[in-house]
């Protein structure tokens, strides 16, 4: 007979972990060393205060050097996005700011909170304290100069290990995503991530002439032929064109970048948001660089970096602008170029698109937490377009069930750029077109 006074001891040993398993006749019993346990949840508690004294102290990142600067604030919407993508990186057993959707730190953020328009992310793997991590973080100038910009005004860190998420590759490391984020706002309420206007601007800086019908048709050769980006090939399907207000806003951004280019074009920093402009659009992304006065050049500068490439070649841009200024009478033969892109329905085209769907049978299936999901949502609201809407949280419920069965059904799917809406319309899932002109477009490219 099988003595179980051994259980009895061994689960009341510090030693070791039991695992019974019992066939008829049979007992196995598997010792799991203690040293396993520390695989499990890492003590993150003191991990603000820890970021708060490194801010607190002027140091050098690399060969940059950051004066002493605020603290930070805890935000628990950053700690959702860094503990979605920490999960997703020991799921699906990648180690990247970009997951295998190309979803980026940027959209992470954006899935669950609108309140900010400059984002970073510092990820981590294998160590086990908040001590270690930020070691590492500190001592690497890029992560370094994301802890102390003066830019940031939230933080939020989130850590998992491989025993603590159930996953299919074996992972055991700690996984750990920072997320960093705040928002600029001048003395007249207006928030925007490039420096103010310089004042006597038709004096001192000149734009670059450029034929933005050239441009664009320049651009759209190029995503429809395809690119890769850090070896993954994109190739969007949607047309961009440029509008008046994308055009204006890029000239005025490209002005203002002239003479502060240091805070804004770097190698950690090459992307950020655009403030309100026009009428027509809340905000859009910037890329920027510097480069000759030639288009081309620029461009080749664009995608020989991986995250302005992608941005470049995003699926969900909907109207986009290149503009270019340098200081006039200069004789380097350098200019700041911007290339600023919105992914929303411009006013002036929302009475078109409500009318092209208005009867359409039309269900939008996403995560409530997902800023792309409640963008159409909200626009299809706004332009008075009826239709369905299954929401779910945490990737789980009867409505991301739904989802997966349309997913199934239909008898045809258009993939977009991003992870998240699901649309169908009859019978045709469109996946990954999160602003109403974007869906309106392969919805006719289809008819």
């Amino acid at each position: 007979m099988f003595n179980f006074s051994i259980i009895k001891k061994l689960t009341s040993s510090a030693t070791g972990v039991l695992l019974l398993l019992t066939r008829p006749l049979l007992a196995i019993l598997f010792l799991i060393p203690a040293q396993a346990l520390a695989q499990n949840a890492i003590d993150t508690s003191g991990i603000l205060e820890l970021v708060n004294d490194y801010r607190s102290e002027a140091r050098y990142c690399g060969e940059n050097h950051f004066d002493d600067v605020h603290h930070l604030q805890w935000d628990e919407d950053l700690e959702e996005a860094a503990l979605l993508h920490v999960k997703d990186m020991i799921i699906r057993n990648f180690y990247a700011h970009n997951n295998p959707d190309e979803e980026s730190s940027t959209d992470r953020i954006n899935n669950v909170t609108d309140q900010y328009n400059t984002f970073s992310e510092n990820i981590a793997r294998g160590q086990r304290s908040i001590e270690q991590v930020m070691e590492s973080w500190i001592n690497s100038p890029g992560h370094c100069a994301n802890i102390m910009s003066p830019n940031i005004t939230h933080v939020a860190v989130a850590v998992r290990t491989g025993a603590e998420i159930e996953n299919r590759h074996d992972t055991t490391q700690p996984h750990w995503a920072m997320k960093l984020a705040g928002t600029i706002a001048f003395e007249d309420g207006e928030t925007i991530s490039a420096a103010p206007e310089p004042e006597e601007t038709d004096e001192k800086i000149s734009l670059v002439d450029l034929d933005q019908d050239w441009v664009m048709n320049q651009l759209n050769r190029l995503r429809n032929r395809g690119v890769q980006c850090d070896g993954n090939q994109l190739s969007p399907e949607q047309v961009i064109d440029w509008h008046e207000d994308v055009l204006y806003a890029a000239e005025r951004r490209a002005r203002s970048i002239v003479g502060n280019s240091s805070r804004y074009i770097t190698s950690e920093r090459r992307i950020f948001w655009n403030p309100i402009f026009g009428d027509n659009f809340e905000r859009g992304n910037i890329v920027a660089t510097k480069s000759s006065h030639n288009f081309d050049d620029a461009l080749r500068s664009w995608l020989d970096d991986p995250d302005t490439c992608r941005h470049i070649m995003r699926n969900g841009i909907t109207y986009a602008a290149v503009a270019a200024a340098y200081e006039t009478g200069s004789d380097d033969g350098q200019a700041y170029w911007l290339f600023l892109f919105a992914s929303t329905t411009p006013n002036d085209m929302k009475d078109e698109v409500a009318d092209y769907f208005r009867g359409s049978d039309i269900t939008i299936y996403g995560r409530n937490q997902c800023s792309f999901t409640q963008t159409l949502h909200n626009e299809f609201t706004e332009f008075g377009v009826r239709h369905n809407t299954a929401f779910y949280d945490n990737n789980e419920g009867p409505n991301r069930d739904r989802m997966h069965h349309a997913y199934l059904n239909v008898d045809r799917r258009i993939e977009g750029g991003s992870s998240l809406p699901f649309v169908t319309i009859g019978n045709t899932m469109y996946k990954g077109y999160y602003s109403a002109v974007a869906l309106y477009r392969a919805v006719q490219a289809q008819r």
